[in-house]
């Protein structure tokens, strides 16, 4: 059984008369609610109880919250509704989900400041024992009659009606991850019933859109169930009979028999119609609801807490591709998150929402760990970043944070275009290189709200709290090895990389304005890693900051250094590792495409075709690009 308590209610801005307030929820289309009770801030302290006879709890199962006013004037009075998930009771069925102050929505899905307090349970056969008859766990005879004829599948049909009845289907575009190809400007084509509607054209190969389309039916109900929902991911910038990148089909009567009428925030999983064996070429996300009259939509808001387990809906005849990352975590250096504090570190390695930590180490800012930590994945991978935390782990807790840093596979990874049967991109790698950690505050991050899906766990802080040494190598075939092991031969390998040469650092400051009141004299400190920070007393100090200067004001509304014709110089000193090698090959790569786009800039300048130089200027681009791929 499932107990809902519903403990309170916030009514803000207060209503005057006093509103009686209830609360009504729903929990698979079965309608519970409290008694009224009356002022702005109401207590109910009530228990609302659901069978679920042999329809256990599932990870897209919820609850939906609705705060009535029952004593206005009209009918009804709507303060606010809510979504709440129940995927953390599937996870730990004999918590208790405490929900605080839950933020309501109004019609137009925008937040209030109506709040409710709630505590949801689920209960044992104990439970129930010890309340005695089920009569008055909130159960009537209808009720139990309908329960007892429902399966396990939430499919159930009811009986069709003959008669020609009012639907509409709402399709709502979020975004799309790793779609395949290589300079994409994709445009989502959705069909709901033969009408066809376009998002705006975007770029990259992870576009934002939230965008809505709806769509209204006067139809008999067993044909606008069969009506179907093509969605197709085109890239707008090639030739129409080749844009298409991947599609996903279904029908209404499948999205309408879907609990709550709805597909909520779910991933597709997108495939090519010609070309199903080679698998998902990418992702979107969307919101689809076929709703009758009568019924509601359910409210689509971000939890608050992370969906780690994803599912995705493809067609079963797309294969699915494995991969199995490894992360080579050698060593760490400078990891110190207290003063006269020496850490027993660990790093902490999540993916998906699956988490692989490391052994703890002594007390030491420099630990040594040569393991390998394996994760299994499908290509191409739904999530966009690897986070690594490295936690201070005492003998109760390991949750003392003391760095983190973040892996973009954006930028480790491609899934590049299809030329000759093959795919241009390739599998994520990284290293063996060092990576900064950081902590403590973050930096505001101001961003466009096409990129409001980066995660607030990747804005790392301002501190520099060390670095750590690492390699990620992709699979594709299984090895025979533990999630977890040890590394042997593989550190000899990578120490030739660790050696160390020393760079000078050398910054000039030409103005300074714009600057907030200060009372005292300021000054500004130059530091790359942990060289040049005074206030990091476990290395020697350099001179690294300038002098100190007042500030002036501007006679508007900033104030100013009044440096003048006399600029400061600060100049550190810093050993780093040697990766002159890969510059080398950087900056090749880099002079060969400014060449060869020079020469492209060139040869399309020249409009005639006749003109002379045109031959010449072609062989000189064929020979260059010749010289520089050797």
């Amino acid at each position: 059984m499932l107990r809902l308590v519903v403990e309170s209610a916030k009514i803000n801005p207060p209503l005057s008369p006093a509103p009686k307030a209830c609360v009504s929820v729903y929990f698979r289309d079965i309608k519970k609610k409290t008694h009224e009770v009356e002022g702005n801030n109401p207590r109910w302290n009530e228990t609302l109880i659901w069978h679920l006879w042999n329809r256990p709890l599932r990870k897209d199962s919820f609850l939906q919250v609705i705060l009535q006013d029952l004593g206005s004037i009209k009918k009804e009075r709507f303060l606010g509704l809510a979504t709440v998930s129940l995927k953390p009771l599937v996870k730990k069925p004999t918590e208790v989900l405490f929900v605080k102050d839950l933020t309501l929505l109004n019609h137009s899905m925008m937040p209030t400041n109506c709040t409710v307090t709630l505590q949801v349970s689920r209960m044992t056969s104990r439970d129930i024992e010890k309340t005695g008859d089920e009569d008055h766990l909130g159960v009537t005879a209808r009720e139990g009659a309908r329960q007892k004829l429902m399966v396990t599948s939430y499919a159930v049909q009811k009986e069709l009606s003959s008669k020609p009845q009012h639907f509409q289907v709402r399709v709502k575009v979020f975004e799309a991850r790793q779609l395949m190809g290589n300079n994409l400007k994709p445009v989502v084509k959705v069909v709901i019933g033969g009408q066809q509607y376009h998002t705006r054209i975007k770029m990259g190969n992870n576009p934002f859109f939230n965008e809505i389309f709806f769509q209204n039916f006067h139809e008999v109900p067993a044909k606008f169930f069969d009506e179907t929902i093509l969605i197709q991911v085109m890239n707008s910038s090639v030739m129409r009979f080749n844009a298409e990148i991947g599609r996903f089909q279904t029908d209404i009567g499948f999205i309408y028999h879907s609990p709550g009428h709805t597909l909520l925030r779910k991933w597709l999983g997108l495939c090519h119609p010609d070309e199903l064996s080679k698998g998902v070429r990418g992702y979107l996300k969307v919101t689809i609801c076929a709703l009758g009259v009568g019924d509601q939509a359910l409210v689509d808001q971000k939890l608050d807490y992370d969906d780690t387990n994803i599912q995705i809906f493809k067609s079963m005849l797309v294969p699915i591709d494995m991969a199995y990352l490894q992360f080579f975590i050698y060593c760490a250096e400078d990891l110190h998150l207290k003063k006269h504090h020496v850490v027993r570190p660990a790093l902490e390695v999540e993916l998906i929402g699956e988490k692989l930590k490391t052994q703890v180490q002594t007390q030491t800012e420099n630990p040594i760990w040569n393991q390998i930590l394996t994760f299994r994945i499908q290509l191409p991978c739904l999530s966009s970043y690897i986070k690594l935390r490295v936690l201070d782990c005492t003998k109760s807790n390991c949750q003392d944070e003391v760095g983190t840093a973040s892996l973009s596979l954006n930028q480790i990874s491609s899934t590049g275009a299809e030329m000759e049967g093959m795919y241009s991109g390739f599998l994520p790698c990284f290293g063996p290189s060092f990576l900064t950690l950081h902590g403590g505050k973050k930096a505001p991050f101001q961003i466009e709200e096409e990129s409001a899906t980066i995660p607030s766990s990747v804005k790392d802080g301002l501190e520099y709290r060390g670095r750590v040494f690492l390699e990620l190598v992709t699979h594709m075939k299984y090895r025979q090895d533990n999630i977890i092991k040890t590394l042997s031969q593989e550190v000899t390998s990578i120490e030739k990389q660790q050696g160390r040469q020393k760079y000078g650092l050398c910054v000039v400051f030409l103005s300074c304005t714009m600057m907030p009141k200060f009372n005292d004299l300021i000054q500004f400190e130059v530091s790359i890693g942990h060289y040049g920070n005074k206030m990091d007393l476990n290395y020697k100090p350099l001179v690294s900051t300038t002098q100190y200067n007042p500030v002036i004001y501007d006679g508007n509304i900033y104030h100013y250094v009044p440096w003048y014709n006399t600029k400061p110089v600060v100049a550190v000193t810093s050993y780093w590792e040697d990766v002159s090698f890969r510059m080398n090959c950087l900056n090749l790569l880099h002079f060969t495409r400014d060449r060869l786009k020079a020469n492209l800039d060139t040869l399309k300048s020249m409009r005639n075709l006749r003109d002379p130089a045109l031959l010449p200027q072609w062989e000189k681009l064929l020979r260059e690009l010749v010289e520089d791929c050797k």
